[in-house]
């Protein structure tokens, strides 16, 4: 799920100077519970002032403003309140010694104008030679002008194999599912394939070769759901008869939704789907990152408090600011929560800002249990015991409790021990972690997937 949801909200301030020393970028790794998370600042000047911003590498994030850069007598501050962060460093010859901190947490940060260029290994990644067809394919999904990029794999000498569309979650990837250095999608293909199971993956709108298509700023995951409906289409007019879907994240969201509309589709995975009501996950989702991330008890109710503001207000404040702002305060009363006056300025703009993506607010609103009693397919289930992001105890079981409702003769619901979101074998489940992890996907989950998905009857 989108980097957004795993930020912390707070507002501070500070002053502003420059000095023409100071400028260009600058690298360096804080050390978290034994991860070491890449940050580098971005220095400029302009005119007689300073600005920056700050990119996290490993967690997929550029950009993050910093609201005031100060440099004087050879000190530095940095002020960022999108992340309630601030480094403070003494420049001393190349390098500049400080410490950031973040949360109430203080790390040692040690910045050098030379990059570190260390790489991390991905032994997973497909390497030739192929035993399987890999064929460039377009789709069309004319009711939104999209204009669909993607790879279809499929094995060599054999017929009436299954096929498997893999959507993926929130934010926008190509067709391997590219985030933090890894290529889940791709390695997903490549294992599938070898066993005897044809994978199409896409480009995800604006992503690689697919088009944005028309009124993108109104989209929503039922959007999304109508291109991989449209996928589906293009896989049964190419003669394939057991087309299944496997999504993972907001693609569990997804991958129902399509199944509601197309009888096509004859078996689903779901990879750490959300099945509770949004705002419940992503409450929790909020907490655990939090409470791993080493923050205090109260640090961590502060970030729960945080979070039902910002996504309350959003669906329940009203249709103008001065409904929303009347409720916020009503709702921030309710729960005993005294902010300063900065803050809550920067997080009803917050609200002003997220509130007005379409994507967003549907989101939040959506309660997936209801499509999910509606499933009588095959379905598979999975989910990490290390998954910050959606939480195996408060999701598994909603998805178990919807199938049987449904009547859902064949269906299996698995938490696979020392998984994190993004299934790879994890030390804390921290998204601190994803890109210094070698492995891309676990080979266990793969074996479940596959053998479950061979393990269906044929349709002919």
């Amino acid at each position: 799920m989108h980097f957004r949801f795993l930020l912390i909200i707070l507002l501070v301030n500070c002053q502003l100077l420059f000095s023409q020393n100071i400028t260009g970028s600058w690298y360096g790794n804080i050390s978290l519970q034994g991860t070491e998370i890449p940050l580098v600042f971005h220095i400029k000047q302009t005119g007689d002032s300073l600005s920056s911003v700050m990119d996290s590498p490993s967690q997929g994030a550029e950009n993050i403003p910093v609201a005031h850069t100060f440099f004087e007598q050879n000190e530095l501050s940095l002020q960022l309140p999108q992340i309630m962060a601030n480094y403070k460093g003494k420049l001393l010859g190349d390098s500049i010694d400080g410490i950031f901190t973040q949360g109430g947490l203080k790390f040692l940060l040690v910045l050098k104008q030379a990059e570190n260029k260390s790489s991390h290994k991905r032994p997973q990644e497909p390497k030739p030679p192929y035993n399987y067809h890999a064929e460039e394919v377009i789709i069309q999904n004319h009711t939104d002008s999209v204009t669909l990029a993607g790879t279809l794999t499929t094995p060599r000498n054999k017929k009436n194999f299954p096929v498997v569309i893999l959507i993926s979650g929130s934010g926008t990837t190509n067709r391997d599912g590219e985030m933090m250095g890894h290529k889940p999608f791709l390695v997903i293909a490549d294992n599938f394939a070898r066993k005897g199971i044809g994978v199409l993956r896409l480009d995800d709108r604006g992503a690689g070769n697919s088009t944005l298509g028309r009124n993108w700023q109104s989209i929503t995951s039922e959007n999304f759901a109508g291109d991989i409906s449209e996928a589906v289409n293009f896989l049964h007019n190419k003669g394939f008869q057991n087309i299944g879907l496997a999504g993972h994240s907001e693609g569990g969201i997804i991958a129902p939704m399509v199944v509601a509309k197309n009888k096509h589709v004859k078996f689903m995975i779901l990879m750490a789907a959300p099945a509770a009501d949004m705002l419940e996950v992503l409450k929790t989702q909020n907490a655990r990152i939090a409470a791993a991330s080493g923050l205090s008890d109260s640090l961590v109710q502060n970030a729960i408090a945080m979070n039902t503001l910002l996504n309350h207000t959003i669906l329940y404040g009203g249709n103008s600011r001065e409904a929303r702002d009347k409720y916020f305060e009503a709702l921030r009363q309710k729960l005993n929560f005294s902010m300063p006056d900065q803050e809550k300025s920067f997080l009803k703009d917050e609200i002003e800002k997220m509130g007005g993506s379409a994507w967003y607010r549907y989101f939040i609103a959506y309660k997936p249990k209801a499509r999910l009693e509606q499933i009588t397919i095959p379905v598979l289930a999975i989910n990490g015991s290390k998954d910050m992001q959606v939480d195996a105890q408060q999701n598994l079981p909603v998805i178990e409790a919807a199938l049987k409702k449904a009547g859902n003769k064949n269906f299996k619901v698995i938490e696979l021990p020392g998984l994190n979101h993004l299934f790879q074998t994890a030390g804390t489940g921290l998204h601190t972690e994803y890109s210094t992890i070698e492995e891309t996907f676990s080979p266990a989950a793969l074996d479940i997937m596959s053998s479950w998905i061979l393990s269906l009857p044929k349709r002919k």
